[in-house]
C-alpha cells in the first residue's frame, strides 16, 4: 500500500525461488515513479519498458535474460512525465499480449503501492493474482480495511497477502 514495504524486494525474490524450480519466470519493472528493479539487480542498463512505450525501442531490445537460469527482467527505464497514460495505453495492451506468448510459465509485475497511484488498478486488469505486500512493524494496520475495500469493491480479483520481514 505504501513505499518501502518491500515489493520488489519480494517479487524478485519470488520469482527467482520459481525459476529455481525449472519454470520460465518474467519480472516486469512497472514501478514507472520510482523504480527499484535495476537497484536490486546491480545494473546501470537505463532502457526498460518506458522505451518500449514512447516507442523507441522494441521488446527484444529491453528483455534482460539474468545470471539466475530461466528468470528475465523487463526494467522500467526513465522516469516519464505520464505514467499512467503510458500504462492506459494501447501499447502497454499489445505488450502485455506480446509477453503471455514468450512462452513463461509466470510473469510477475513488480508495480507501484496501490495506496498512492491508480497505476496498480490499471495495471490489475492484466492480471491472475494480486499479491499485496505488507512488513512487519512498518505498514499500518488500517491497510488491512484498505485491502477489504478494494476486494468488497471488486477493484482487483484474486488478492492475497503476503507479510514481508517478520521478526518472530
Amino acid at each position: 500500500t505504501i513505499s518501502g514495504e518491500g515489493k520488489t524486494f519480494c517479487a524478485l525474490n519470488l520469482a527467482t525461488i520459481i525459476a529455481m524450480n525449472n519454470k520460465k519466470v518474467l519480472v516486469v519493472g512497472l514501478d514507472l515513479r520510482k523504480p527499484k528493479l535495476h537497484t536490486m539487480l546491480k545494473t546501470n542498463i537505463s532502457y526498460g519498458i518506458t522505451n518500449y512505450l514512447i516507442g523507441t525501442h522494441q521488446i527484444e531490445d529491453i528483455l534482460i535474460h539474468t545470471d539466475i537460469q530461466n528468470l528475465d527482467v523487463i526494467l522500467s527505464g526513465p522516469i516519464p512525465p505520464n505514467p499512467l497514460e503510458l500504462i492506459e495505453s494501447e501499447k502497454f495492451a499489445e505488450f502485455v499480449s506480446y509477453i503471455k506468448n514468450l512462452g513463461y510459465d509466470y510473469i510477475l509485475f513488480d508495480t507501484p503501492p496501490i495506496g498512492l497511484v491508480a497505476d496498480t488498478l490499471s495495471i490489475a486488469k492484466y492480471t491472475d493474482l494480486n499479491v499485496f505486500v505488507m512488513r512487519q512493524n512498518y505498514t499500518n494496520r488500517n491497510a488491512i480495511k484498505f485491502i477489504n475495500d478494494i476486494a468488497t469493491e471488486s477493484k482487483l480479483k484474486h488478492i492475497c497477502i503476503l507479510i514481508n520481514d517478520v521478526n518472530m
